[in-house]
Formats: C-alpha cells, sequence, structure tokens
C-alpha cells in the first residue's frame, strides 16, 4: 500500500455521430470570447486543495473536442499500468460516462478505493450525442462489472445542470446498486475554480 492516494481526473468532452457533424459545429457555432480566456478550474486547483497526502493526475484525453471512445480507452490502458492501489478515479461529465464503460468492459488489475461520478450522462443529451460513449443496449453485465471492481461509488450533480439533467445522476443511482447520490441545487455544470465538497469528499475517503 502506497503512503499517498493516487486520484486521476477523467475530463470531459465533446462527441459527434459524424466527422461531417464536428465539421459543421466548427463552421456555425457561436464563439463566445469569455470561453477562450484562461482560467481555472476545479481540476488545476485539487492538487492545492487536497495538500500533500494526495497525487493527482490529470492526464489529458485525445481529442476532446470530438472525442473517440477507443482512443480514450487505448490512451486510459496505458496510463492504468503506473497507477498505484490506493486509487480514487474520477470522472466529469462525459470522463463520467467512460470510467463507467471502461471499468464495465474491462479488469483493472488494482483494487480501486472510490470511483466518483460528476454530471455523468447516462445518455444523449438534449443538445448532445454521446456517438461511440454510448453504453450497450445490454447494460446488465457491464454495470455488474463495473459495481465489482469501482469500489465506493459516488455520484454528484446538480438540478440546475444545463449541460447533462440531473434525471441522468438518478438513473445511475438507480442502476448503480450502493452508489450514493450527492445532490446539488446552484452548480450547474460543476466547472467553478473550486469544488470543497468534493475535496471533502476525497478527504474522507482517503481517511478509510
Amino acid at each position: 500500500m502506497h503512503d499517498k492516494t493516487h486520484v486521476v481526473v477523467i475530463h470531459g468532452g465533446e462527441t459527434f455521430d459524424t466527422d461531417a457533424q464536428y465539421e459543421e459545429m466548427l463552421r456555425t457555432r457561436p464563439i463566445d470570447l469569455e470561453r477562450l480566456r484562461p482560467g481555472l478550474s476545479w481540476k488545476s486547483t485539487l492538487q492545492e486543495s487536497l495538500g500533500e497526502r494526495f497525487d493527482v493526475l490529470a492526464p489529458k484525453m485525445p481529442g476532446a473536442d470530438n472525442a473517440q471512445y477507443a482512443l480514450w480507452s487505448l490512451w486510459f490502458s496505458r496510463i492504468i499500468p503506473l497507477l498505484h492501489d490506493n486509487l480514487i478515479l474520477i470522472g466529469h461529465s462525459l470522463g463520467g460516462i467512460f470510467l463507467v464503460r471502461y471499468l464495465g468492459e474491462n479488469a483493472i488489475d488494482l483494487p480501486i478505493r472510490a470511483t466518483i461520478l460528476i454530471a455523468p450522462p447516462f445518455g444523449d443529451t438534449p443538445d448532445e450525442s454521446l456517438a461511440s460513449f454510448r453504453l450497450p443496449e445490454d447494460t446488465s453485465s457491464l454495470f455488474t462489472h463495473f459495481s465489482k471492481q469501482a469500489g465506493e461509488v459516488h455520484i454528484l450533480h446538480s438540478t440546475d445542470d444545463p449541460v447533462v439533467p440531473y434525471e441522468h445522476a438518478v438513473r445511475f443511482k438507480e442502476t448503480l446498486q450502493g452508489a450514493t447520490l450527492h445532490t446539488f441545487e446552484d452548480r450547474k455544470h460543476f466547472n467553478d475554480a473550486e469544488f470543497p465538497e468534493l475535496v471533502s469528499l476525497l478527504t474522507s475517503l482517503a481517511s478509510q
């Protein structure tokens, strides 16, 4: 057992069913200058907030603005051998359903203390297709395998999320036996610079 708790954060992204749809988005989506300015997010401040007891990794997943599940899976499979057994996984948005599917389809050769899903889509949202990240039609074996190796499962979602409706969190809660749902009312899609509730949850998990 390693002294430090490894925390691996998988960020979100966008998906498209075809390259043509992606190109059309690049051509037509209005550009918000505020979104082009550099800014802090809780992912970039998490290590400082948690302190030296933790080792936070935030790998940049390939092609996040036109994400492909096969490529994310390939990259993540190369990261896993570098991790140790004092491990907590966090998936935000698309990163959440990626972890559910990956852990449901692949065996991880080390114990996972907890998996935290932050605003994860269960399926397509009103504004976006999950494309290659969609779960298979028959998810029974996938969810069973996920639950066996994901450790404690925590779902964090806000009722005012404009990107992934709160109902997606409810579906995960109903599907993943033993999962804990943490409900917020005013955090939207969790893109703030600080995330004190997550820091508290991680500190609690590491103390168990």
